[in-house]
């Protein structure tokens, strides 16, 4: 056995030491090493045979990884030089390494371990820990995928993404953030119409998810699981200056910044934001609006405002320094609804306080200086269509409709100049008056002569009928019988007897006494048993059943303050019970008309067991006016 591996080993080393000798002389030959004597195959310079075990192999120079780093620089180029390193250190593997480099500096590149097939690998352990296997870089290097000789993708050394197009390049991450999978390993399903500059800003949708999202701002999302979600799109601006900002530079008219539309059967919604079309309202014509929302489908707004729970500020607020802050028009040309008014305001006060509670209030300030015009709180016209109108009405109509102790007027105005000031209530029915307050009753006359004049009229501590007439005076006597409609609206009695002042136009006439005084006249006769005779004109003074039991200098409530907060100095003697006093039966129940029947729908009914309530229809009421004019057909 020693004997025949001596043989082996002295003629293999003779045959390698012949072929060495002989290899110069050999220019078109090859030549091979093996454990017997074979032809070397003809595409190679030289061949070694393994022998006829086929068990043993080429063993090259064995260094490790410092080794193969010291070789640096070589003695000379040596490109194709090969090593195998036996160890693992860092991102450097076991394995084969050859030299590409042409210089003395060697190029080494990682021949063993396994490469990528092109019909798919099996086998694998995904990730970039030493023996784990991925496609890419060990170095600091970009990685480039190609079609047909041409750069398709390039993951940059950064970890960026650039995805090659017809028209350039499409960057995907940006700043600092990774194009990164979702946790199932999905990056997307399909990118289209990508932009041919610029960064690309991947979706996502996770798979348990409704919405697809945006990779790098979570605070957006786009919903496809109608009715399940309340929106199509939602977006959380986070701590952005602007939530979302929208831009056209389009002349073409109806142009709109953003347009919504809620496409539901007879409830088709529209809204918009810059619109830039014409919008017409009465005899203006204004070239758009900042927010413009239409609707033509029933039970539907085109505006809606509102604030609750912790809000502090109105639901609709407007401020022009140009022109009116707000505009309403309207127009009724429909006979099939009740009139409507321009502009309605409702305040529903459910809570025990203080103040005025008004429905609709203005406010005018004027602080120019001067006395150039009037500052006006309100102002209301009721006219024609630039002629007067046909129609009885009236600028202002006020209605109140309540039990209260201290005034129940249908209007009050006040007026004063910091240190003197009036007021009057309008059709007071507390006190069953026409008008009260402070002040004179006065007429203005604009004469020709004598300028513009004014005239007051007389006033009593209390109520007082008049009546002046003319009688013919027969040898010293007269009868005169009262009105009969001033007979039935007066109180003649012991207490209350009628007061007559004569006037006798008699020259000689020795005066005049009244005698026989009723409930329905009363004589007059010449003193002296005179027999003049002539014209005597009288006055007749009478005490009204309206308001009989009121007495004299009855007390009045002040300009603000409630019976029950006047000082004691401000309460005269006479505390008449209003409630007592005489009050003459309404106009419905004296001439028997029905004042619901009688009352158009939509407006106040003024009387009657539903006073106060708007009428909806016959035998219909509502406590103020509807939002929707459904409620307010003239015919159902």
């Amino acid at each position: 056995m020693k004997k025949h591996l001596l043989n082996y080993f002295q003629s293999t080393i003779f045959s390698c030491l012949f072929f060495l000798i002989m290899l110069p002389k050999a220019d078109a030959q090859n030549g091979g090493i093996g454990a017997a004597a074979f032809v070397p195959n003809a595409s190679s310079m030289f061949e070694i045979q393994s022998g006829a075990a086929g068990n043993k192999g080429f063993l090259p120079p064995r260094v490790t990884d410092v080794q193969r780093a010291a070789m640096n620089p070589l003695p000379a180029a040596a490109q194709g030089l090969i090593v195998y390193q036996t160890n693992t250190a860092g991102g450097s593997l076991e394995g084969l390494y050859y030299n590409t480099s042409l210089t003395t500096t060697p190029n080494w590149v990682y021949l063993s371990g396994g490469g990528w097939a092109l019909s798919g690998n099996a086998g694998t352990t995904p990730g970039v820990a030493v023996g784990q296997n991925f496609l890419g870089t060990t170095d600091l290097q970009d990685f480039i995928i190609a079609t047909n000789s041409l750069e398709a993708v390039r993951v940059l050394s950064n970890r960026f993404v650039k995805i090659s197009t017809l028209s350039g390049v499409v960057d995907v991450g940006t700043g600092t953030a990774l194009v990164t999978a979702d946790a199932t390993g999905l990056l997307g399903k399909y990118i289209a119409n990508m932009p041919p500059t610029g960064t690309l800003e991947l979706w996502f949708r996770p798979v348990a998810a409704s919405y697809i999202q945006p990779m790098s701002n979570l605070n957006i999302r786009v919903y496809d699981t109608a009715p399940a979600q309340p929106y199509g799109i939602y977006y959380d601006g986070g701590t952005n200056t602007v939530g979302g900002y929208f831009r056209t530079t389009s002349a073409v008219a109806g142009t709109t910044a953003v347009q919504g539309f809620s496409d539901v059967a007879g409830q088709q919604q529209y809204g918009y934001l810059g619109y830039n079309g014409s919008i017409t309202v009465g005899a203006s014509t204004i070239g758009g609006a900042s927010v413009y929302g239409f609707t033509d489908d029933p039970n539907s707004t085109a505006v809606y405002g509102r604030t609750q729970l912790n809000a502090s500020v109105a639901a609709v607020l407007g401020y022009s320094n140009v022109w009116i802050p707000g505009y309403f028009y309207g127009d009724d040309a429909s006979a099939a609804f009740a009139t409507r008014p321009a502009v309605y305001g409702q305040l529903n006060t459910s809570i025990s306080k203080a103040g005025y509670h008004s429905a609709v209030r203005g406010y005018s300030i004027y602080n120019g200086g001067g006395n150039p015009g009037y500052a006006t709180g309100g102002n209301f016209t009721a006219t024609g269509n630039g002629v007067p109108t046909t129609e009885d009405g009236q600028g202002v109509y006020g209605f109140y409709n309540g039990t209260g102790s201290t005034r129940r007027a249908g209007g009050y105005f006040y007026a004063q100049d910091g240190v003197f000031a009036n007021f009057a209530a309008v059709a007071e029915e507390l006190t069953n008056s026409k008008i009260t307050g402070t002040g004179v009753m006065a007429e203005v006359i604009s004469t020709p002569s004598h300028g513009r004049i004014r005239l007051t009229a007389p006033e009593s501590p209390e109520y007082w009928y008049t009546d002046y007439g003319t009688v013919q005076l027969n040898n010293g006597r007269a009868h005169v019988n009262l009105d009969p409609i001033l007979a039935d609206i007066i109180m003649v009695d012991a207490q209350n007897p009628l007061k007559i002042f004569p006037q006798a136009n008699i020259p000689n006439c020795n005066g005049l006494a009244v005698i026989n005084k009723s409930a329905t006249g009363f004589d007059l006769v010449e003193v002296n048993n005179g027999t003049s005779s002539g014209e005597v004109d009288y006055q007749i003074v009478a005490k009204p059943k309206t308001n009989y039991g009121e007495g004299r200098f009855a007390y009045m409530p002040g300009p603000m303050l409630k019976y029950e907060q006047d000082p004691p100095s401000a309460k005269a003697a006479n505390q008449p019970d209003w409630n007592k006093i005489y009050r003459w039966p309404a106009d419905w129940d004296v001439y028997g008309y029905n004042v619901e029947e009688k009352t158009a729908v939509g407006d106040v009914i003024i009387g009657g067991p539903n006073a106060g309530k708007i009428k909806l229809a016959d035998g219909k009421y509502g406590i103020g006016l509807p939002a929707a004019n459904n409620d307010l057909k003239t015919s159902h």
